[in-house]
């Protein structure tokens, strides 16, 4: 847990999210934010774990096996005093901070690079059509203390 940078990353499981995510039919995030850490793990809609889906979970590594993240609290990091106060913010950020190099993040899409404009915002702007079906569904959120 690294508090004076923008954090760590994990790699997503795959099935985690994107188009492979939505041919799956989604799938289910659950965190565990106690003492001990924050773990969050993944589960596809097919592997959801019973005890889950039937709103009584037990998130623990024997019966969900290992979280995806799982971020210790210790002393360089006071898990209580660090995730206090947590509030869900839902957003697709189009050119948000991850587009930090543009150039560097359109490598790999010859499209973007090469968009009106040469930028993200001219790009996204230019493109409306590519986002029609950009959105998030939530079939529910639920918190269990």
């Amino acid at each position: 847990c690294r508090t004076t940078s923008g954090g760590c990353g994990v790699d997503g499981a795959k099935g985690s999210y994107g188009t492979s995510m939505n041919d799956n039919e989604g799938g289910v995030y659950a965190t565990l934010l106690d003492d001990s850490g924050v773990r969050i793990w993944f589960f596809p809609r097919s592997k959801i774990p019973e005890d889950l889906a039937s709103g009584t979970p037990n998130p623990t590594v024997s019966a969900w096996g290992a979280p995806q993240a799982n971020m210790e609290s210790g002393k360089s990091c006071n898990v209580q005093k660090k995730f206090s106060n947590q509030t869900i913010v839902i957003n697709t950020t189009f050119c948000g901070d991850i587009i930090d190099n543009w150039d560097q993040q359109t490598a790999g899409s010859p499209q973007c690079r090469s968009a009106p404009g040469g930028t993200c915002e001219s790009y996204v702007g230019s493109n409306p059509e590519a986002y029609k079906e950009a959105y998030w569904l939530f079939n529910s959120i639920k918190l269990y203390q």
